[in-house]
């Protein structure tokens, strides 16, 4: 087999040609390197027969990166930084961050958008464990005891909302519950005292 079979892949900047080593790695993925592309656009991966021996290709696992996971497509550019080992799965509207529940996390930064009085968080959710306390958005205030906000999965199954709100500080409590191992659509409005969880 080649030692420099030459794979050429078309990607939005352009072409780009890797040489693969196929005496190497067999019956695993090899990785070909990392490229934009644009949904509805068409590209190719071509394994050109023009090495040293011949040359051998059964398939092409092109995986999602977390840039657009962990990237804030809004104007306050909330771009996250991931930490603890977070991964992909299949999510609701293409790929989603999957968590493992105990150092894994994706940080936002202190941008003041995300310690507003009048906010909305909204999020696609999947709990893989019933009476389990998960957080989906927790801000860290460190400018005193007990600032800032929690909003997440109560023990309880329970969508649940702490602040620090002088005047209705405390915990707010959804209705019903969210259930294990389903994609459950989940918004919190903060306005103010006024504090709304569907």
């Amino acid at each position: 087999r080649a030692t420099d079979a030459p794979y050429s892949i078309l990607h939005d900047d352009g072409v780009t040609t890797v040489d693969v080593n196929q005496e190497l790695n067999n019956n695993v993925w090899v990785s070909l390197g990392t490229f934009n592309f644009t949904a509805g656009n068409t590209y190719n991966v071509n394994l050109s027969d023009d090495a040293n021996e011949y040359v051998i290709a059964d398939a092409v696992n092109i995986t999602p990166v977390f840039s657009k996971i962990s990237s804030d497509d809004s104007s306050y550019s909330n771009n996250g930084t991931l930490y603890g080992g977070v991964s992909l799965k299949e999510g609701v509207y293409g790929y989603s961050a999957d968590f493992d529940g105990f150092n894994d996390y994706i940080d936002l930064g202190t941008n003041v958008s995300l310690s507003s009085n009048i906010m909305t968080i909204s999020a696609w959710v999947y709990p893989e464990l019933s009476s389990d306390w998960s957080s989906i958005l927790t801000r860290e205030d460190l400018s005193g005891p007990n600032q800032g906000y929690i909003f997440g999965r109560a023990d309880d199954d329970k969508l649940a909302f702490w602040d620090h709100d002088i005047s209705t500080a405390g915990w707010h409590y959804s209705n019903s519950t969210i259930s294990q191992d389903i994609w459950t659509h989940v918004v919190l409005i903060r306005d103010n005292s006024l504090k709304r969880i569907y």
